[in-house]
């Protein structure tokens, strides 16, 4: 009698759960989550290594040369983690090399069109243009890359940052080191081959860069900052050689860059202008520079030697005159016209160097 008494009661408490509509929905809605919720973490697992192996099927169909050891799936409930060991990429020309100890891709399941990369372990990317000259490795201690992709599944964006990184030569000797680097590409959804239309923005910081002894001049061996944020206009060649940058030259291509910085001892560059190349392959453009601690970068010049006499007086006179102060910080600064023209860098009237032809490949 007891027993069916209590059986009575607690089927009418159960029942008086379901009465109540507003509490009911929301329980039926999480108990929906919870039952498909790991169905569809899987599968979201599993379409993330499906789309890796077409991307190396592709590439390799390309020329690419990619290998890699084991590959695996973790991080449920959350961030699908998909880890490839060892992983070898080569360029079809062979110019490029990178060679890792272990790659991290991660993707939240509710986002398909973001993915980050941690690269752990030794990485190098060893390059091996002919305008370098020479083979140079670049080794970072750390480096994360996020990567989006448009609603048509093609590239959006990518940023890439980069800890601590040594360029060293063919024989491990230290060639450049900078802290810290930081890169992100940008590009548009619809993308337009005119002339007019931005192709690709760009955008880059590198810290504290440190140069070989061979390369420091008057203002010492660190560069503190270079930052630059540009739009590359004009259909983009298909390989980085003379044919190729000459067809993009033809077709109007140009470098618009809204912000540049440049901060080398006490020469602090701010400008903004536009580049190209003409037929020779040599820059051509104009740039608005603001320069900040000009008086000391021309003392470190003249102790160097490099400017001296009347020439170098003249030059700190004028400078002088055309300086303003700035309402910002107070600084002097020089509002200087930066053309490149027929070989040459002026700034003003004055012709400062000689531009070298960029050195690539005929074809």
């Amino acid at each position: 009698m007891f027993a069916q008494t209590f059986a009575q009661y607690e089927l009418a408490f159960i029942m008086s759960i379901f009465a109540r509509k507003p509490i009911v929905g929301p329980l039926m809605l999480l108990l929906a989550i919870a039952m498909l919720y790991p169905v569809y973490w899987f599968y979201a697992a599993t379409r993330m290594e499906t789309q890796f192996s077409l991307w190396v099927e592709n590439l390799r169909a390309r020329g690419f040369a990619i290998t890699h050891g084991s590959a695996s799936t973790a991080g449920f409930p959350g961030i699908v983690r998909f880890s490839i060991d060892k992983p070898n990429f080569r360029s079809p020309d062979g110019h490029w090399v990178w060679r890792g100890n272990a790659v991290h891709l991660g993707m939240q399941p509710w986002n398909w069109r973001r993915y980050r990369l941690e690269f752990s372990g030794l990485q190098q990317i060893q390059l091996s243009y002919p305008i370098l000259k020479q083979t140079i490795r670049l080794v970072p201690k750390s480096a994360v890359a996020v990567l989006g992709i448009q609603s048509n599944g093609s590239f959006a964006e990518g940023e890439v940052t980069l800890r601590s990184i040594s360029v060293m030569d063919v024989e491990k000797a230290l060639v450049l080191f900078t802290e810290d680097m930081w890169f992100k590409v940008t590009q548009p959804e619809n993308r337009i081959s005119k002339a007019e239309q931005t192709v690709v923005s760009v955008a880059t910081s590198i810290d504290n860069l440190l140069l070989p002894a061979v390369a420091q001049g008057p203002l010492g061996g660190r560069l503190a900052r270079i930052q630059l944020v540009a739009d590359l206009k004009g259909p983009l060649p298909k390989d980085i050689t003379r044919q190729g940058l000459d067809e993009w030259r033809q077709t109007g291509g140009s470098i618009d860059a809204s912000w540049f910085n440049l901060v080398w001892g006490a020469f602090d560059l701010r400008g903004r202008g536009s580049v190209s190349i003409d037929k020779s392959i040599t820059p051509v453009g104009s740039m608005t520079a603001d320069i900040r601690g000009y008086s000391k970068t021309m003392d470190a010049l003249e102790d160097a030697g490099i400017m001296t006499g009347t020439g170098a007086a003249a030059l700190r006179m004028g400078m002088n005159v055309f300086a303003k102060t700035s309402s910002a910080d107070g600084a002097n600064v020089l509002t200087v016209p930066l053309t490149m023209r027929s070989g040459y860098l002026h700034a003003g009237p004055f012709q400062i160097l000689k531009l070298p032809p960029i050195i690539l490949p005929s074809r």
